[in-house]
Order: structure tokens, then sequence, then C-alpha cells
């Protein structure tokens, strides 16, 4: 997760294919991922369609609340410190390295950030200041401003929820 990589992203999601069913097609991926999703609560296709492993696809849709959903899931997961650890943090690796730095999301966001043409997004975790998790997933589609204006309202919302007290 940390180097974003879209060519290790369809490896992986092969390798789940070939693991779980002996053969690493696309196919065979795509039918583990969704029975893993269904199984958090998804529903298939209404929420999510998967087509490749990068999500770079064409027509690869998750909807936010299916994000959150599955990060929530994963949150729960025996494997999620795993997870966690793997995620690009604020300031210190990935594509959040060198992010938010001087702000209480500083060593604090765990988030993978996604982009293409006019549109960013981030979907991860961030601790509050009086020790809450949260799950954060903020995207924007066709923005008319620049992506340093979107990246910096989204790392300022970042750092807002890290300093919150919800006690």
């Amino acid at each position: 997760l940390k180097p974003s990589q879209n060519q290790v992203a369809e490896m992986l999601f092969r390798t789940v294919a070939l693991e779980a069913t002996g053969a690493g097609r696309t196919d065979s991926a795509r039918a583990v991922v969704e029975r893993q999703i269904a199984a958090w609560g998804v529903s298939v296709p209404n929420e999510a369609v998967v087509r490749d492993g990068s999500g770079l696809a064409r027509y690869d849709y998750v909807s936010p609340r299916t994000l959150v959903r599955i990060l929530d899931a994963m949150r729960k997961s025996p494997s999620f410190s795993a997870f966690y650890d793997a995620l690009p943090i604020a300031t210190v690796d990935g594509t959040l390295a060198g992010r938010m730095k001087g702000t209480p999301a500083e060593n604090n966001v765990h988030a993978k950030t996604g982009s293409r043409a006019q549109a960013r997004s981030r979907s991860g975790y961030v601790m509050t200041a009086d020790l809450h998790m949260l799950i954060v997933r903020g995207r924007a589609n066709n923005s008319t401003t620049s992506v340093l204006a979107v990246e910096q309202v989204k790392d300022a919302i970042a750092a807002r929820l890290a300093a919150m007290q919800l006690r």
C-alpha cells in the first residue's frame, strides 16, 4: 500500500485468486473479492463493481459507504495491525510523506490515497486527541480548483479530526 504501485495491486489481486481457487485469473479474483465484501455486508453490484485489482478499470465502482464498511470490517479483523501498518502515514511515508507536517494529523493519519485526472480520494483512519479511532473517507471529483487546493482541504479536515475531543 505504501508504494502505491498499480502493477503490484494487480498481481496481489490475481494471487488472492490463485490461493483461493487455484486459478490466478481476473475473473477468479473478482469472484473472490466480491464474495469477501459481500460477507462484510456490501451489496454487489449495487455498491461495488470490481473489474481489476488496481481500481483503474473504467468500470470499477465503489461507493464511499462501501469503503467505510470495508475499513470498519478491517478494523475488526485479526489482520488489522498488518493492514494498518501497511497504510501510508501522514508526514512519514508513501503518498502521505511530507503531508500534514506540524498538525495533529502528523504521524497519526493512516490512509490510502487515490488519484486520476480530476479525481482525488483518501480512505483510512485518524485517531482523535482523546484516542477515538475514526474512519475517514474523502473524495473530490471534477473539482474546478487546483489539485493542490483539494489536497490542502483534505489535509485540513484530517488535522481537524485529529485535534477533536469526543468525550
